[in-house]
């Protein structure tokens, strides 16, 4: 059964990624419960609960500005039709073509913000740092972070980013980017990668790679037991009892 989705846009430049406020995320969650209702009130949706503490999660390391934008997407997604909507929700057409694909696009559209440029013109951020001078004067593209083109030499004589070293995935074909690289020690035993402890992700089995990260990890089951968060109303059970799938929103089409 399709969970309720989760449309949270951050297309913007990786510069303008800072630590958010506490009250931004609670509007942009206000906002998602919004469009929840607007689905439900269609008949698109079924009556339960979302999983705000992962949109905490994902909201994590948003700026003001992407909360205000986010907030200003989910306010006007809740205004379109119903019949717009079910064109998208309730369809398997991916030609990006229905009406509702071309609503949400004009919802992108009114709320995505705007960078001046040095010489008074805009652009949108989306363009910011992302290698096209989009500007006349050039300007959305300077102070941007810096692309290492560094090379890593693999052992077996392939090369790879010098980025992707120690990065937790297996990028070279013998695994070598990630030899001799930091390592955690899960409180089990296992050792991971240090690179990807506080990623919002559990690798380690108890999830102790994302303790004391500056959130709760821990999904509290009906039965006592504990799961990683993100498993909370994502379509599948994770707690041995199901409860993590239970009383959630879910996408109701009619056949």
């Amino acid at each position: 059964m399709k969970r309720a989705p989760m449309w949270i846009l951050c297309a913007l430049a990786a510069p303008l990624l800072l630590a958010c406020n506490s009250s931004g995320v609670d509007r942009m969650i206000d906002s998602y419960a919004d469009v929840v209702g607007h689905m439900q009130d269609c008949g698109l949706m079924s009556e339960g609960r979302i999983a705000d503490d992962v949109l905490r999660l994902e909201a994590r390391d948003m700026n003001d500005m992407i909360l205000d934008f986010n907030v200003c997407y989910f306010d006007c997604v809740a205004t379109i039709s119903c019949d717009t909507m079910a064109t998208g929700v309730c369809s398997d057409d991916d030609s990006e073509s229905t009406a509702y694909d071309r609503a949400m696009g004009a919802c992108y559209a009114d709320c995505i913000p705007l960078f001046t440029c040095g010489d008074g013109d805009t652009v949108t951020y989306d363009l910011v740092c992302n290698g096209d001078s989009n500007c006349d004067d050039g300007s959305d593209e300077a102070d941007c972070p810096t692309v290492s083109t560094d090379k890593f030499d693999c052992a077996d004589g392939g090369q790879v980013s010098v980025t992707y070293r120690c990065d937790g995935s297996l990028d070279c074909n013998d695994g070598s980017d990630e030899e001799e690289c930091p390592e955690f020690r899960c409180a089990t035993g296992e050792v991971i990668s240090a690179s990807i402890k506080c990623d919002t992700r559990a690798d380690c089995p108890d999830m102790s790679d994302e303790t004391d990260c500056g959130y709760d990890p821990e999904f509290k089951c009906a039965d006592g037991s504990v799961v990683f968060v993100r498993g909370d109303c994502n379509g599948e059970i994770d707690c041995a009892d199901g409860s993590d799938e239970t009383g959630c929103a879910a996408i109701s089409c009619e056949e």
